[in-house]
């Protein structure tokens, strides 16, 4: 059997404490910064009024090359799961659908479904997955779990809501200019990065940072 998770306290940082960059990332964990003094005046409902006409993707690269690069077979077998599930949707349609998708209806589809599953505690798929091969039931981990607006710049999707966005003193451009990567300052105009989905929602199982930046989100 499994032994029990072991929890770890976050360290927390106060946002005007002079602290660089550097000793953050040789941390090798994450931390929260916090501003007593901060009151942020943004939220999904204003993201959607400003920016709610534009789509989104919700499905990451790397999956998306995956899944359109399947054999024919598995493809096959994967559109038979989907109709018996009752949908009709082919599997090029659905991520089709799923990397052009309205951020209006998105945040809606999160509302809506954080009201229906609040009882619920893990995900599960469909009885009938019992009998499918491992490939398929990994597949349909992806496909049928919530879909997730993740890891994207919130620059990108929502520009008009930067100005009400307030990052600590120490990412400032100024800053960042003694950095010795010369990559973290382009990382961290990107920043904040928007992590947005219902309850049992995640990206792709693979994924891993491969930027030392990364842990500023």
């Amino acid at each position: 059997s499994k032994g029990a998770i072991s929890l770890k306290e976050v360290p927390r940082i106060r946002a005007g404490d002079m602290i660089s960059l550097e000793a953050i990332f040789e941390h090798g964990g994450p931390v929260v910064i916090y501003d007593e003094n901060y009151e942020a005046n943004w939220n999904i409902t204003k993201m959607k009024e400003l920016c709610g006409h534009r789509n989104v993707s919700l499905i990451s690269n790397a999956t998306y090359t995956m899944l359109m690069a399947l054999p024919e077979e598995i493809v096959s077998i994967t559109e038979w799961f989907l109709l018996l599930l009752g949908s009709s949707s082919r599997l090029n349609e659905e991520l089709s659908r799923r990397v052009r998708y309205p951020l209006s209806q998105y945040i809606d589809d999160v509302e809506l479904q954080k009201a229906e599953r609040q009882q619920q505690r893990g995900f599960q798929l469909p009885y009938i997955f019992r009998f499918a091969p491992t490939e398929i039931r990994l597949l349909f981990d992806v496909l049928l779990r919530p879909l997730y607006l993740h890891d994207v710049s919130l620059a990108q999707i929502c520009p008009e809501i930067m100005a009400d966005i307030q990052l600590p003193t120490f990412l400032s451009l100024n800053r960042l200019h003694f950095s010795p990567d010369p990559g973290i300052q382009f990382e961290v105009q990107q920043n904040p990065f928007i992590f947005l989905g219902p309850r049992n929602s995640m990206s792709y199982p693979l994924h891993q940072n491969i930027f030392t930046g990364d842990v500023v989100m």
